[in-house]
């Protein structure tokens, strides 16, 4: 039998699909699909030094 392992991410993107088709606001209001908040994430900076 051959393990592969997954990100985290992969189940987690496939459940809020199924929690936003189904419009389920007490899922849709956990942490866990939004564990950062928006205005912490910075877009523009790739991590390259220039």
């Amino acid at each position: 039998m051959i393990k592969r392992k997954i990100f985290f991410s992969l189940p987690l993107t496939i459940i809020k699909a199924w929690v936003i088709r189904f419009e389920n606001e007490y899922l849709l209001s956990q942490k866990i699909f939004e564990a950062f908040p928006m205005e912490l994430i910075e877009v523009t900076d790739s991590g390259k030094g220039i």
